[in-house]
């Protein structure tokens, strides 16, 4: 290898809070499919467990604009946004620390249920971190913008010859 590559990845291995977050949401899920006995959680265990849908702001029932992103539909479901929070999240939290990173998921994920309030067509019912994790790959753009972090081709595995 030459001396002028550098060796360092642009992902890293999930830190401590990233890790609470993938126990929490695996957990979770599991006990969904313990609630509904099957290969993937029932409807109605999503929605008593605490998904979005669309009367729950006019209900005052907040609190599932977070318990929402907790919950996940299927086991494809649960580990493509597990896969977007250990790549995203570790490298987030070890740049900006584990107090700013919980608020940047915890935010992301509410302000994903009120987008998605106002913008899907009713009746909706939806659970899932995606936009959580959607706010973490925000996150790690806008240090790339403004320059905190390297995105190059190099530090994303892409570079030609690797």
């Amino acid at each position: 290898m030459p001396a002028s590559r550098q060796t360092s990845s642009f992902f890293v291995a999930p830190q401590a809070a990233t890790f609470l977050l993938l126990t929490l949401n695996i957990a979770i899920f599991a006990v969904t499919l313990i609630q509904s006995g099957d290969a993937k959680p029932s409807g109605a265990v999503l929605f008593g467990d605490g998904a979005m849908y669309h009367l729950a702001l006019e209900r005052h029932e907040y609190w599932r604009l977070l318990t929402y992103g907790f919950l996940h539909a299927t086991p494809v479901h649960l580990l493509g946004n597990m896969l977007c929070l250990t790549i995203w999240g570790g490298h987030l939290e070890r740049r900006l620390g584990a107090t700013y990173f919980v608020l940047i998921y915890l935010a992301t994920m509410v302000l994903a249920g009120l987008v998605g309030h106002f913008i899907l067509a009713k009746p909706y019912m939806t659970v899932g971190a995606s936009g959580a994790t959607s706010g973490l790959l925000g996150a790690l753009l806008c240090l790339w913008i403004l320059a905190k972090i390297d995105l190059s081709l190099g530090k994303l595995g892409l570079e030609p010859g690797m």
